[in-house]
Order: structure tokens, then C-alpha cells, then sequence
């Protein structure tokens, strides 16, 4: 069976000027851990809001912190980035972008059999997101140009409902017509997301839909109406360990931020079996 290993962080949401700011230790402390792993990932992928308001200080101190990635970092963009800024960040060494210096912030990127599909689902000023138009049609017309190849898709909102009413209504709005692109593409095993800041799973025909939590801090879990708020659940990041042989595609790991350092267990104290 082969396997590649994905690295999936979101929202870092780093601040300017704050060096001991809790946005820049998540995003370092999640990059270090990755670096110690005893299987190292294939590529690391940054569902989108890399920096908090999209100032050039913030890009850079993203791309100062990307020098700790020991593979390709593929970008995502989100509500919260502005396009100069993400496109700068993206000609970091380490760093995986759209070849078009202008247009929607979308790509495609090969690691090895595995074909990733970054879309572009922000609209300028506005927290939700839609993939319509010149954007969406890409979309269909990318996955359609190799059926055959196993595939994920990365956008940073969710084209599902997470059940959560505030985040529901700053997701994809159109989100049925995004999923019905998605299931009549078979070869798509999984479509990996962020925003909501919390881990979400559902499907869309074959694939595994799951956003990764935030690095910096998450959005509460409260399924009635009403405002949202962040809550002190730890941040963390996930590991998607992809099937390309499609029998069990994409099985996801979650890796808390706060307890990693502490629990990471060497071979000789590994607790011993009962």
C-alpha cells in the first residue's frame, strides 16, 4: 500500500511586532514537532489566514518562521490574507504557489502520485467564501483533465456544513455546487479545509472532508444560534495519511499543540504493554 504523509496546519493568524504572541509559538511549535516525527511528512499544507490583517510585517514574519519546514509548504488563501502578501510568501524557498503573479490564488501541485488542487474561495472584505464563475470552472476543468490520479482538494472553507451556526454563516456559500463538482470526481479522495478553526469530518460522495484545527486558538463548540467565541481547547494541526491506492484514502490524525513536547515518548520509555 502506498501512503504520502500530509502535514495539514491552518490559520496561524500571525500578529506584527509580537514576537512572544501565542500565533507565532503555534505556528513555530507546530513546525518543530513535524521536523522530530520519526516519519517525515511529504509536504506540510497551510489551509489559509496565514497572517492576521495581511500587513507585509506579518508575510514576513511568516516566511521567517517557513525557514523551519523541512519539506514543501503548499499555501492556501484565506479571508483573512491579502494577495500581495501571500504572493510574496509564496516565493519563499520552501514555499508552494500559484506560477500566475496575478488572477485567483490557484494551483496544482504534484508530490509524487498524489495530485493536490488549491482553490481560491475568498471574496475581497467578506469573511465567507464562494468558488463560482471563472474559479469554479477551473475546478471542474482541472479535475477532469486526469481522472485517473488520485487527488486532494485544499480551499480554506469548508464545502460542507459544520453544524455550528456561527461558522455556518461565514462558510462557502455555495457549497451544494462545490460538493456536486467534488462527488462526480471519483479520483478526489479528500478535500482538506480550515476557517472554523476547530476539526470538522464529513463527505462528499467518496472523499474525506476534514478541517484542520488552528495553530493560534479555536472557535468554541456551541450548536445554537447565537454570536461566536474562542474557547481555551488547545490549538493543534492534523497528519492525513493518504492511500493512493484508493481502499481506505485519507485517514487523519489530530495532534493537539499544548500536550505535544510533553507526550512525545522516546523508543526506550515507551510505555510497555500490558
Amino acid at each position: 500500500m502506498t501512503r504520502i504523509l500530509l502535514a495539514h496546519l491552518s490559520d496561524t493568524h500571525l500578529r506584527v511586532n509580537e514576537t512572544d504572541h501565542p500565533a507565532e509559538h503555534g505556528l513555530a511549535t507546530a513546525l518543530d514537532r513535524l521536523g522530530r516525527f520519526d516519519t517525515p511528512v511529504t509536504a506540510v499544507i497551510v489551509t489559509g489566514d496565514l497572517t492576521h490583517d495581511g500587513s507585509p510585517n506579518q508575510y514576513r514574519q511568516f516566511e521567517r518562521l517557513l525557514d523551519r519546514a523541512q519539506v514543501p509548504v503548499l499555501l492556501v488563501k484565506g479571508n483573512h490574507d491579502r494577495d500581495e502578501g501571500i504572493r510574496a510568501a509564496a516565493l519563499h524557498p520552501r514555499a508552494v504557489g500559484p506560477a500566475a503573479p496575478e488572477g485567483a490564488f490557484q494551483y496544482v501541485a504534484n508530490l509524487g502520485g498524489l495530485r493536490v488542487v488549491v482553490c481560491d474561495t475568498t471574496v475581497p472584505g467578506e469573511h465567507w467564501g464562494l468558488l463560482d464563475g471563472e474559479r469554479l470552472a477551473w475546478l471542474c476543468e482541472t479535475l477532469a483533465a486526469e481522472p485517473g490520479r488520485p487527488t486532494v482538494v485544499a480551499m480554506h472553507h469548508p464545502p460542507i456544513e459544520v453544524g455550528i451556526p456561527y461558522l455556518d454563516e461565514i462558510g462557502l456559500l455555495n457549497r451544494a455546487k462545490v460538493a456536486e463538482v467534488i462527488a462526480a470526481a471519483p479520483q478526489v479522495l479528500g478535500v482538506l479545509a480550515g476557517h472554523v478553526h476547530r476539526t470538522v469530518s464529513g463527505r462528499i460522495g467518496t472523499a474525506q472532508v476534514v478541517t484542520a484545527p488552528s495553530t493560534y486558538r479555536a472557535c468554541a463548540f456551541r450548536l445554537s444560534p447565537g454570536y461566536g467565541a474562542y474557547t481555551t481547547e488547545p490549538p493543534g494541526f492534523a497528519v492525513h495519511s493518504v492511500d493512493l491506492a484508493g481502499e481506505t484514502g485519507v485517514v487523519s490524525h489530530l495532534l493537539p499543540l499544548e500536550e505535544g513536547d510533553r507526550s512525545e515518548w522516546t523508543r526506550s520509555a515507551a510505555p510497555r504493554r500490558s
